[in-house]
């Protein structure tokens, strides 16, 4: 089986370095830690931006498991957005198997 991995389409966490009008400027995401699907991406602005103009980012690995979402560690729901969710960054599509 050959893994298969989603586009982040959407952020709404616009604090995030990453972040650029709602989009997701890093070249891939990491998703998930100790049981929640936690952007480990995320990094919080103090002024500067990171990632490069042009990237789409994609999610580069997930590390939950048990969602039903997963194939190998990458992720085939379609698109993600990542969400603002108890001071954190999440992802949306998480669901458990």
């Amino acid at each position: 089986m050959e893994a298969k991995t989603s586009m982040v389409s959407f952020c709404e966490v616009s604090d995030c370095a990453y972040n650029k009008v709602s989009s997701c400027h890093a070249i891939a995401v990491t998703i998930g830690e100790a049981r929640h699907p936690a952007c480990l991406t995320f990094y919080k602005s103090r002024g500067g931006r990171g990632g490069a103009p042009s990237a789409e980012a994609m999610i580069g690995a997930c590390k939950m498991e048990n969602c039903s979402y997963n194939v190998l560690l990458g992720c085939t729901a379609g698109g993600v957005t990542v969400v603002f969710h108890h001071g954190h960054a999440d992802c949306d599509k998480y669901a458990v198997r």
